[in-house]
């Protein structure tokens, strides 16, 4: 057995290793295992005259992200690259000159598309949000065409607004802020999904400066009976208005949930106790009868 050492470049902690199809000189390994920055690298190996590997040159480059990568790096059929994932016991997989997000990327350009036109349409829609993946935000394309679709269409940026999960804010907090600062000076909202049920700490709350803040649906559910949830709620609608950011609440389900939270300060209220998701046109004809849209998220 040789020790090797670690692999130049690849985030610890590993998961999986195994070769490039048809290159027994370029080893692939996983990095940053069972977290959602996963992804799979490649390093060329060095070898004595015996064949058998001594090092690694150079520093290793990303072949492709890989969520939650735990193992099982292997090639199958027609150079398809095989990996599993933890915790859900899946199996990935990367299609010769692909990568995993790919399908994410185009489905999210249509949907970025898609809402910044709806609110050109339609100008009497209450600020619409989309929910981007952690993953597709790596992309650069993604802000850039959120920036170019905004210019196109004429729509004011304070109308749209991007939810990111509370863990993939978290965890790449610097960049995000980063990469959002000219959308969110343009007017673009922030907004921290899922609040409640991620990795944050009180510690790392005040560096997430983010414009909204959205109560995991866990904290609402049995709000009417449930004083604990009750007094949770209350807390993170406090913190968050503390900070500066408004709050909605997710999963609202009855009149009485609603009445909890409204008289707790929450700014914004979205779940099936108003409607179940519908199609535009289904919404426009429900408000219709409304002198005025109610705030949506």
């Amino acid at each position: 057995v040789t020790d090797l050492g670690s692999v130049p470049g690849v985030p610890t902690a590993y998961g999986g290793v195994g070769f490039k199809a048809g290159d027994p000189n370029t080893l692939l390994i996983g990095g940053n295992a069972n977290g959602s920055a996963g992804a799979i690298y490649e390093i060329a190996v060095t070898r004595d005259n015996s064949g058998f590997i001594t090092g690694f040159s150079g520093t290793a480059t990303m072949l492709s992200t890989a969520p939650r990568i735990d193992g099982g790096l292997f090639y199958g059929p027609n150079d398809v690259l095989f990996f599993t994932t933890y915790s859900d016991n899946n199996l990935g997989q990367i299609k010769l000159g692909s990568t995993v997000p790919d399908k994410m990327i185009a489905l999210t350009r249509h949907v970025v598309r898609q809402a910044i036109r709806d609110l050109a349409a339609n100008p009497w829609l209450p600020p619409l949000s989309i929910n981007l993946d952690p993953e597709v935000t790596r992309e650069p394309a993604i802000v850039q065409l959120i920036r170019d679709e905004l210019t196109l269409w004429n729509v004011d940026p304070r109308r749209l607004v991007v939810e990111i999960t509370e863990n993939g804010i978290v965890q790449d907090v610097e960049r995000l802020l980063g990469d959002f600062a000219e959308l969110r000076a343009r007017g673009v909202r922030l907004s921290m999904d899922d609040f409640g049920t991620g990795n944050s700490s009180l510690a790392q709350f005040r560096n997430l400066l983010v414009d909204e803040l959205k109560i995991d649906r866990a904290f609402v559910t049995n709000i009417e009976q449930d004083q604990s949830n009750r007094y949770l709620a209350g807390l993170i609608i406090d913190l968050a208005h503390y900070f500066g950011m408004s709050v909605v609440a997710e999963g609202v389900e009855t009149p009485k949930a609603a009445e909890v939270l409204l008289e707790a300060g929450c700014d914004a209220l979205q779940g099936f106790f108003f409607s179940p998701p519908v199609p535009l046109e289904e919404f426009s004809r429900w408000a219709e009868g409304r002198r005025q849209p109610p705030d949506c998220a």
